[in-house]
């Protein structure tokens, strides 16, 4: 796999700028490794494709302390542990693409070299295990009764919330251009649905709330992504806003 190479800065991982205490080089692949599944037919040759899929995969960025002080390293060393440690997955910016983050988490040793007249050096492993990048921050105003047309952005699908005030009656969201629907079971809240209640769907944890309870949805209830060109209507809500971070290969 063909990997392109930086000596820039700046790495910004869990909200921390590590470009502060260190200099850094890294490399990494184009896209995520692929898996190819393929078996063999008796009698043929060859293989008959089954599926791919992306995995998870190691960005390895070496690092330098920006001081050979050794009371200085030791103080610096601390405040990159502290800025290094999570126990799950936090956004990493690489220097290469700075507008676009992955939810990566540090695997592994990161023993320092030895201190003496070169700076102290090591390897940090970022372990990215959702191969997606995320991009900016999107937010639409959605018509009520009317198709709303929204471009998604980036080159993945990505997974809605929408927020949304009830009309009273029913509640329903629907993906026009992929006829996927989200709508409220009014028997779960006792046969109709007041005005006014806060709606949250959230697409990607197939979750729908209403003032911040669980309710159920109609059977024939699809939480849907978009991707590229999409329309969207909202039936029995009003104010509706639609959020979603823009996904990138």
């Amino acid at each position: 796999m063909r990997r392109r190479s930086t000596n820039h800065d700046r790495i910004i991982f869990n909200g921390h700028d590590l470009s502060s205490l260190v200099m850094c080089r890294m490399e990494r692949p184009i896209m995520a490794p692929v898996e190819v599944s393929a078996g063999a037919i008796g009698g043929r040759h060859g293989e008959v494709f089954r599926r791919a899929r992306m995995q998870a995969y190691t960005v390895p960025v070496t690092v330098w302390i920006r001081s050979n002080d050794r009371r200085r390293v030791a103080e610096m060393r601390h405040r990159l542990a502290a800025m290094l440690w999570t126990e799950e997955p936090a956004p990493l910016y690489l220097p290469d693409d700075p507008t676009r983050y992955h939810l990566a988490v540090v695997d592994g040793d990161t023993n320092l070299g030895a201190i003496t007249d070169d700076l102290p050096t090591t390897t940090i492993n970022f372990r990215v295990c959702d191969p997606i990048a995320y991009g900016n921050s999107r937010t639409a105003a959605l018509a009520t009764g009317d198709e709303t047309h929204i471009s998604a952005g980036g080159t993945w699908e990505s997974a809605p919330v929408v927020r949304s005030t009830t009309a009273g009656g029913t509640w329903r969201v629907r993906n026009a251009t992929t006829n996927e629907v989200v709508e409220i079971n009014a028997d779960t809240v006792g046969g109709s649905i007041s005005g006014g209640l806060a709606v949250v769907c959230d697409m990607a944890n197939e979750r729908l709330t209403l003032n911040g309870i669980d309710v159920g949805v109609t059977a024939d209830t699809d939480f849907f992504t978009i991707e590229g060109n999409v329309a969207i209507v909202v039936t029995g809500g009003v104010n509706t806003q639609m959020e979603w971070h823009e996904r990138w290969m």
